[in-house]
């Protein structure tokens, strides 16, 4: 996808800015990166030791995710469960 980096980059600065980081990819339709954005931002919560936000960026993702039938859904489940 060749506009999925500058897409998940937007959404991720909307983000620092109080934007719902999902809009703009629900918008264009691009689910997956969509996801991934999502997956992204959780990862950059529980950095910040946020765990709670991480978890519910993993939780919509994950959503979307088993609605595509991505296998990445696997990953999303394990770090879910705190393992």
């Amino acid at each position: 996808m060749p506009g999925a980096t500058i897409q998940i980059k937007l959404v991720i600065a909307a983000n620092q800015f109080g934007a719902k980081p999902h809009l703009t990819l629900v918008a264009i339709g691009d689910r997956a990166t969509q996801a991934s954005a999502l997956q992204q931002l959780g990862d950059l919560f529980l950095a910040a030791g946020r765990r709670p936000d991480a978890a519910a960026r993993w939780r919509q993702a994950l959503t979307i995710l088993e609605d595509l039938g991505d296998p990445a859904a696997a990953d999303l489940r394990t770090r879910l469960s705190g393992r």
